[in-house]
């Protein structure tokens, strides 16, 4: 009789815990979703219940301090067209220093293999080379 009337307290605990974790953190969660679909939430921001926990409100304000920083932005088709621009500078010049490391690292490769030096500097040249080739799928893809 003593277990079972541990087993009940302990679950009795569990459930209360879980429903706290449902009303503090699932419930705020939901109804940001549930915001989120409005088209104006980037004019009046997302709103949270006064009981949610202080993460749910962490989150809530620095999205909120995002959308307004967004909201000050200029969007003139001049400021999109530098913008644009800028981005297209930045990935060139990310996939010139990506295909310079893959190369170099070629290079150091092929040199290792005529000295017939160690497996292992090969091995960290061909990981540098696989992320050097990451980087640059990554910059087609954007």
């Amino acid at each position: 009789p003593i277990m079972i009337g541990i087993m009940g307290t302990v679950i009795c605990l569990i459930s209360f815990s879980l429903i706290l974790l449902y009303k503090k953190t699932v419930l705020p969660l939901l109804s940001l979703m549930a915001q989120s679909n409005s088209p104006d939430v980037y004019q009046e921001g997302f709103t949270y219940a006064d009981d949610a926990c202080i993460e749910i409100a962490d989150f809530t304000d620095s999205v909120n301090i995002l959308l307004q920083k967004y909201r000050q932005l200029p969007h003139t088709e001049s400021t999109l067209a530098e913008h644009s621009k800028e981005l297209a500078s930045l990935i060139n010049e990310s996939t010139n220093l990506s295909n310079g490391i893959i190369n170099y690292s070629q290079l150091l490769v092929d040199a290792y293999h005529e000295i017939k030096a160690g497996k292992e500097e090969i091995t960290i040249l061909a990981h540098i080379i696989e992320a050097a080739e990451r980087i640059a799928e990554i910059n087609k893809e954007i």
